[in-house]
């Protein structure tokens, strides 16, 4: 959003008081406004699922997922809760598939774009289609990421869910 406001795109607000951020379906967009385009931006859900959790807002993006589970508050803070449930139901319980099966089958009155954050920099022509205009990608920088171990039992079931939903975009 930093990086589209520096080219002079207006976004919604990246802190989120407008409640645009992270929306579980199209539904929940603001009919208000006139959008000229969205951008369904993800990345691999093992290591947002983590990043919720070590940044302590796990059961507020669960929430805004959509919840489809009815996880409590605990079991999507906990890591080990979280997990247990997830293995043993074999999928994603925090909402992440629920969020993006929502929003690939959405309508929406302006145009949508997914996006696989890995892809920005190699989709530059794809961007620039979007909004019309070229953009100056020597100001978009990757910052460095969290590390994080890679749980032998939970994260097959995220992977095989990041590769649904990098298919999903080839389909479109």
């Amino acid at each position: 959003m930093e990086f589209l406001s520096k080219q002079g795109i207006s976004t919604n607000a990246s802190n989120d008081c407008d409640r645009q951020k992270h929306l579980s379906s199209p539904a929940g967009v603001d009919k208000g406004r006139a959008y000229k385009g969205c951008i369904f931006l993800f990345g691999h859900p093992y290591y947002t699922l983590l990043s919720h959790i070590r940044r302590s807002w796990a059961w507020l993006q669960c929430l805004k997922l959509g919840n489809p589970f009815s996880i409590t508050k605990e079991v999507s803070s906990n890591l080990g809760l979280l997990k247990a449930k997830t293995v043993m139901e074999g999928r994603d319980v925090f909402g992440i598939e629920h969020q993006f099966t929502q929003w690939s089958g959405a309508t929406l009155d302006c145009p949508l774009l997914f996006l696989d954050f890995a892809d920005i920099l190699s989709s530059q022509s794809e961007l620039n289609a979007f909004f019309e205009k070229t953009l100056d990608y020597s100001r978009f920088s990757v910052q460095e990421r969290s590390s994080y171990t890679v749980d032998p039992e939970l994260f097959p079931i995220y992977e095989e869910l990041y590769q649904r939903m990098r298919n999903n975009l080839s389909d479109k």
